[in-house]
């Protein structure tokens, strides 16, 4: 799934609802201005790329993927209803803060 031409101002909040198919090996959820610049790439894995029920999120810049950051936990299950809720908010630098609800 991918994302683009949305306006999303620092303060608002984004909800994806979704349902991973009972037979995915993994899925993606894309967020930025186009293909070749990804400001928010979350990847659920449940058996691919030599992962096992993993989440990696990162991003792409000009055609270059960015370093992985993977934290602990799996919130998803083949075939339930899923839901990611994120928040465009400001400390010191623009940041886009990312739940699993």
């Amino acid at each position: 799934m991918m994302i683009k031409n949305m306006s999303f101002k620092v303060g608002q909040t984004m909800t994806i609802v979704g349902v991973p198919k009972p037979d995915a090996t993994n899925f993606a959820v894309n967020i930025g201005p186009n293909e070749k610049d990804i400001t928010m790439h979350i990847n659920a894995r449940f058996n691919a790329h030599g992962d096992e029920n993993a989440m990696v999120c990162n991003s792409y810049q000009d055609g270059i993927w960015c370093e992985e950051h993977r934290e602990g936990g799996f919130p998803f299950s083949l075939g339930e209803e899923f839901k990611v809720r994120g928040c465009l908010c400001v400390w010191y630098v623009p940041c886009l803060f990312m739940s699993f609800l």
